[in-house]
């Protein structure tokens, strides 16, 4: 589903409860089309030929809350040993962005929210940072996921002398790239380094590729390579 469609006369893409129409009702005109559920938006494009993309994107910027995190909280917790490393992997929500492009302006014309909008505060509620919040086991090979769900892949770094229990982690997600293949979705590699319970930092990896995956054009807000978990993991 995700990638490039050039449309001369009509595209049509259905997947589960996510419908996709394009169709030319006049010389350079199309109508946009697009049903999920009960939410609906259909808008006309003025254009000779429609270029589209249809790419994952960070859930960021929706109509409660501007967040550029997202707090995932594990099911199950992580215990790491002192000076003991791991490699896991997460599901994290992502949005569907239906975009225009010509030659390298790529424009969003519709974003679909295909998993239920839940926001948490990570800290105290004074000076905490307002996040998408998403409930996530642990797992140690790439999961499965379904449409709305990427795979977040995160190495973990226990560089302190204490054993540390992960029950939660925030990753910042602005700016960042998000991979696609077919239907899956990845937002890559972070990294987190664990100083002492209350020193945890977080790192998003921008130059890593994901091989057989393609990367998505577009960013989504300011990137911030680092972000500091100051209220722990646990």
């Amino acid at each position: 589903m995700f990638g490039k469609y050039e449309v001369r006369n009509k595209l049509l893409i259905k997947k589960d409860m996510l419908e996709i129409n394009i169709s030319r009702i006049a010389e350079n005109v199309f109508k946009y089309y697009r049903k999920y559920g009960d939410n609906r938006l259909s808008k006309k494009i003025v254009v000779k030929e429609v270029n589209l993309g249809i790419y994952p994107l960070p859930p960021l910027n929706q109509k409660y809350f501007i967040s550029n995190t997202i707090y995932l909280r594990l099911k199950s917790t992580v215990t790491l040993s002192p000076k003991e490393k791991a490699t896991v992997y997460f599901k994290a929500p992502i949005d569907i962005g239906v975009v225009l492009y010509k030659d390298n302006v790529n424009t969003i014309i519709d974003r679909v929210t295909l998993t239920r909008e839940k926001y948490a505060i990570y800290g105290s509620i004074e000076n905490g940072l307002i996040c998408r919040f998403y409930i996530t086991d642990v797992y140690h090979e790439e999961p499965e996921i379904t449409m709305g769900e990427a795979v977040v892949k995160v190495e973990i770094d226990n560089v302190s002398n204490y054993f540390i229990e992960l029950s939660k982690i925030v990753i910042p997600v602005a700016g960042i790239n998000i991979f696609y293949k077919g239907e899956r979705a990845h937002y890559g590699l972070f990294r987190v380094n664990i100083e002492s319970p209350d020193s945890i930092s977080i790192r998003y990896v921008k130059e890593v590729e994901i091989p057989g995956f393609y990367r998505t054009p577009i960013t989504i807000g300011q990137f911030k390579e680092h972000l500091k978990m100051e209220w722990g993991v646990s």
